[in-house]
């Protein structure tokens, strides 16, 4: 595949993420505080997946080995399936994603690109912090969400059994540990995305 093809392929995949709509029959079975409360995390959460695999499709683009390119893009597409997930549940709750997403995506596939230019490992360096991270926040997610919202509580659930996946096997792959100020950079990143995706 030529560079303007991978250029398009990409374009492509920016355009079916952030439109991505899953319909689903609408949950009255909670009352209102627990469906808005459960709307707010599943939107941060929908916002996470588009920018892991945001992240994921910007390191795979630039590594030059064909089995770290496999795994990254395998990964991509499981955190997709996690994109479903939410939109449906989030169209189900009476929510919608974030309008924020793009960008997200954007500065996401900007920083996967950057990591991956430096080298492999320290491009699954990022993968395996990232989902360090994202289990420690899909567990507060659990905490906070009603124990009544189970359809919500399965997904979230799902998502944290892959991500643990995700990241051991980036261990797997050799990926290096960053350093204690990208880590912390990472968390104050995330800790504006999630705060900004609850609202809007």
């Amino acid at each position: 595949m030529n560079l303007n093809d991978k250029f398009a392929t990409e374009l492509s995949h920016f355009l079916k993420t952030i439109t991505y709509k899953n319909t689903g029959e609408l949950d009255n079975s909670l009352t209102d505080e627990e469906r808005q409360k459960s709307i707010s995390l599943m939107r941060v959460n929908a916002s996470g997946e588009v920018s892991a695999q945001a992240l994921y499709r910007g390191q795979a683009f630039f590594t030059n080995t064909p089995e770290v390119r496999k795994h990254l893009i395998k990964a991509g597409d499981e955190e997709f399936a996690h994109l479903e997930w939410c939109s449906k549940r989030l169209d189900e709750l009476g929510g919608k994603k974030s309008i924020l997403d793009p960008l997200y995506y954007a500065g996401s596939f900007t920083l996967g690109s950057i990591a991956a230019l430096i080298s492999d490992a320290t491009s699954l360096g990022f993968v395996e912090e990232t989902e360090k991270q994202v289990v420690e926040h899909l567990k507060r997610h659990l905490k906070e969400m009603s124990p009544k919202d189970e359809k919500s509580r399965k997904i979230l659930e799902k998502m944290l059994e892959e991500e643990e996946i995700h990241g051991q096997e980036a261990k797997d792959h050799g990926s290096e540990e960053l350093p204690p100020p990208v880590k912390g950079m990472m968390t104050a990143t995330s800790k504006i995305m999630t705060t900004l995706s609850r609202y809007f």
